[in-house]
């Protein structure tokens, strides 16, 4: 391949994608044209919103190394190691959700912005 020309796969992933989203925009043009009383152009939309959906969501669908869960596991809620407890203390989070759960008074901030020269 020269100096210049581009992969060929790329740029019919450009078109289609350029495509597709010139044919989303219209369909929701037309939409928004009729001021919302065109079911046809809202059936329009729904499809398309429907497709562009699916075609996100196929990878992740067809994903079949990671095993869906049904629920949460059981310990879910269960407190930190104290490894990580111990890392997390006096972190930005911690200290501004100790005070929004009330355990802490709300602290002003110690450094300053002005810089004097």
């Amino acid at each position: 391949m020269t100096h210049g020309q581009s992969d060929p796969v790329i740029c019919t992933r450009r078109s289609t994608t350029t495509a597709r989203a010139l044919r989303r925009a219209s369909t929701s043009t037309l939409y928004l044209q009729s001021n919302g009383n065109d079911v046809a152009a809202g059936k329009a939309v729904i499809k398309s919103e429907e497709e562009r959906r699916k075609i996100r969501l196929r990878a992740h669908f067809a994903n079949d190394t990671w095993q869906k869960r049904k629920e949460p596991p059981l310990d879910w809620a269960a407190p930190l190691p104290d490894w990580m407890e111990k890392r997390n203390e006096n972190t930005y989070l911690e200290v501004k959700q100790k005070e929004l759960s009330g355990q802490a008074a709300p602290q002003g901030e110690e450094r300053s912005l002005c810089t004097i020269m």
